[in-house]
């Protein structure tokens, strides 16, 4: 079971370049993370952002929280790293 949900979307914007758009959702509340990377990866892009909406989580709900992340199929996501698990909804269009 998930003590919250992270919903995360990350585009290409330019040649090594990403904008993310990630959205944390705990008890009713949402707070909204929007970025953008230069000189990276997309795995870093993902991983970077998701680590910035997980540690806001973990500081409200506590370090052992674990999420649900909607990451709208992304092969970048490092699942243990968050103490997460993949949208159902997700795994069924893969």
């Amino acid at each position: 079971m998930a003590d919250y949900l992270i919903v995360h979307r990350v585009y290409e914007i330019g040649f090594c370049e990403y904008a993310t758009d990630t959205v944390v959702f705990i008890d009713g509340e949402d707070m909204r993370f929007e970025r953008q990377y230069t000189n990276v990866k997309p795995e870093e892009a993902v991983n970077y952002s998701l680590a910035e909406a997980v540690t806001f989580a973990q500081g409200i709900i506590g370090p052992d929280a674990a999420a649900l992340i909607d990451s709208n199929g992304s092969p970048y996501v490092d699942w243990n790293a968050f103490n997460a698990k993949q949208n159902e909804e997700e795994l069924k269009h893969e």
